[in-house]
């Protein structure tokens, strides 16, 4: 009976370790509104600005999912820029970087994207137009704020740590 009583205490606590572990493995997305991000900068398009919040946000251990209009590479180069082009001016790898077809709102995605990834999202945007379909982004927390100071960008880091639900 003693046997027992160790076997499965064991056993308990074998298994939550083991667990413990995988949940340490799953990644930590976030969802950044690239078009937004890329004006935080003096208000004038840049690819620098999401980078530097792609940086910050690798260093603090998250993926950052990008999804970006489909004029984003004009205005930020002259010339359309799709999902490689981007990935590579960002340093990410191309299945993290999303620009939507023309004539497509980036706004859906974004939303849809942070909710089947359990993700918050980097934006400005407060994403009034779609709190009917996506009631999450009234949550506290749930949309993180950033810009522009003398010692670079910033994001609402307090945000980033607290626990979405």
């Amino acid at each position: 009976m003693i046997g027992f009583a160790i076997f499965s205490a064991s056993l308990f606590i074998l298994f939550r370790a083991v667990f413990a572990r995988i949940r340490k493995l799953k990644p930590k997305y976030i969802v950044i509104d690239g078009s937004n991000v890329m004006y935080w900068r003096d208000g004038v398009p840049s690819v620098n600005s999401v980078r530097e919040i792609v940086d910050q946000l690798t260093r603090l251990q998250f993926v950052p999912c990008i999804v970006f209009d489909a004029n984003a590479g004009y205005l930020l180069s002259g010339h359309y820029q799709n999902n490689r082009a981007l990935a590579k001016a960002l340093g990410v790898p191309e299945k993290q970087v999303t620009v939507v077809h023309r004539g497509t709102q980036a706004d859906p995605m974004i939303l849809d994207f942070a909710r089947t990834l359990d993700a918050k999202i980097v934006s400005n945007d407060r994403f009034r137009d779609w709190i009917a379909a996506y009631p999450e982004v009234l949550r506290q927390g749930h949309l993180i704020k950033g810009g522009d100071s003398a010692d670079g960008l910033w994001l609402a880091r307090d945000q980033l740590c607290n626990k979405q639900k």
